[in-house]
């Protein structure tokens, strides 16, 4: 279950430091309830084993972050299949991170977590989502309670996905935790570069920690 930290303790936040909300190996808390304020929320947040429900385009910020956490969360199990082992991000215990000191969160969840890739993936992109949800909040984003299916949001038809036109739809990963997502490769046509993909077959990665594509490098 996701280590996650209740609504009603962002307001807190606000008033008190990240570091203050996180226990260190207990994550974000282990209660269902916790997170059923934000579950079934727009078109991708779903937490826990309705992970993978997600799809079509945010319908504001806040499921744009939760969108964020989806992309990372599959791409953490796609990177330790493609590593020859298993991870199930939102249940793998970990040292929970919040940055400071000159560190990043990706690089505090590196430090404390380290020998253990799922670990450092979900400590990851669980804090960066905690540590952008409060920052939305702050900022003065709101829930908005017509994007709740629990009062009545019309996900199928408002979660709408275009047609790709069929063809492979093999995945791969792009980019760099937290932000790392998935993207379809199109039988080897579309590629990764640094922290966007391209179509190869017109483009060429000139610099992928610039992640500059070209015609011409």
């Amino acid at each position: 279950m996701m280590k996650y930290l209740t609504l009603s303790a962002f307001a807190a936040v606000a008033l008190a430091s990240i570091e203050d909300m996180i226990e260190g190996e207990k994550g974000f808390g282990q209660s269902q309830a916790q997170i059923d304020q934000l579950n079934e929320y727009g078109c991708w947040c779903f937490f826990d084993e309705d992970h993978g429900r997600g799809k079509a385009q945010p319908v504001d910020s806040i499921d744009e972050i939760c969108k964020i956490l989806h992309d990372g969360y599959e791409c953490a199990m796609r990177d330790a299949e493609a590593e020859g082992d298993t991870c199930v991000p939102w249940e793998v215990n970990y040292a929970s991170a919040v940055g400071g000191g000159g560190l990043s969160i990706a690089e505090e969840c590196q430090s404390l977590n380290s020998g253990n890739n799922c670990a450092i993936r979900a400590c990851t992109v669980e804090g960066t989502f905690v540590a952008n949800i409060v920052g939305a909040f702050i900022g003065g984003a709101q829930i908005n309670q017509s994007y709740k299916q629990s009062n009545g949001f019309d996900f199928a038809n408002v979660c709408v996905t275009k047609k790709n036109g069929g063809g492979p739809a093999n995945k791969e990963c792009c980019g760099n935790y937290p932000e790392r997502f998935p993207y379809k490769t199109v039988g080897g046509d579309r590629k990764c570069c640094g922290s966007r993909t391209y179509n190869s077959l017109t483009l060429k990665c000139c610099d992928s920690d610039t992640s500059t594509v070209k015609f011409n490098c």
